[in-house]
């Protein structure tokens, strides 16, 4: 069963008027374990058929739902930018053809705890609902390091470039027969001579789907603005996991 960290500091922010005591006796009614507490944090064991419990604002959001606090569907708010705009292209239809994204910014630095929870949030959907990234996976990008328009198209498994924590172009060939994650997720793309990519109007890329981003868009605790793409065969499981996250970082306090 995944498993969430909640901080005791985000606890009393959330529910400022409530015991963190009265807070931990409501948790099982939520269909939530606690698995342990210490003096910072509690661990708290989730089914995997409640994604959205995948973060603490989740959690909070329904616990708020529980006490009657605030009830009903929660306020979300966007913007739509026409800047923003991958362009599709009909070949990768055949592999993986769907793909969805948003865009969530913010006037400074992310810092390393919605940094460390964000990874946390994208395993735990992979490993869940997405089905080992076999339905859906999740691209998570540093937005100013992109330009954009973004183009969604195939290319060959002798194409390059720098994947995620490496220093050097490696093939596609090379990745997926090299890397860890290449070896593990391999299985997903066999039978295909050409594979899926998400270039930017450099013509770099910048994601290879369902296996690994480019080193250039990694979001670091420097990085501001997100660009966040999912990509799969299932385009329900990909519009509930745009949903989570989306709400996530609009929680947070990111513009979408």
């Amino acid at each position: 069963m995944p498993v969430v960290n909640i901080l005791k500091s985000r606890i009393k922010d959330s529910f400022p008027n409530d015991s963190i005591e009265k807070l931990l006796e409501r948790l099982p009614f939520l269909g939530l374990d606690i698995e342990g507490i210490d003096k910072e944090k509690i661990r708290v064991e989730y089914n995997p058929n409640r994604p959205d419990f995948s973060s603490d604002t989740g959690i909070f959001r329904s616990l708020k739902g529980l006490l009657n606090e605030i009830v009903g569907l929660p306020v979300f708010k966007y913007s739509f930018n026409r800047s923003y705009k991958i362009i599709v292209d009909q070949h990768v239809k055949q592999i993986r053809p769907i793909i969805l994204f948003f865009v969530a910014a913010q006037n400074h630095n992310i810092d390393e705890f919605l940094l460390d929870q964000l990874i946390s949030i994208q395993e735990d959907l992979h490993n869940g609902i997405a089905r080992g990234r076999k339905k859906a996976s999740i691209g998570i990008h540093d937005l100013d390091t992109i330009k954009f328009p973004l183009f969604y198209s195939t290319r060959s498994s002798k194409e390059s470039f720098i994947p995620m924590d490496q220093h050097r172009p490696l093939t596609f060939k090379e990745i997926l027969s090299t890397t860890d994650v290449g070896k593990k997720y391999s299985n997903l793309l066999n039978n295909h001579i050409r594979y899926p990519t998400l270039n930017d109007n450099n013509n770099e890329i910048i994601s290879f789907p369902p296996i690994i981003n480019s080193n250039k868009t990694k979001v670091t605790n420097k990085s501001k603005n997100i660009l966040i793409e999912i990509t799969g065969i299932n385009v329900e499981t990909c519009k509930s996991i745009l949903a989570i996250l989306a709400y996530y970082l609009y929680e947070e306090g990111f513009k979408i």
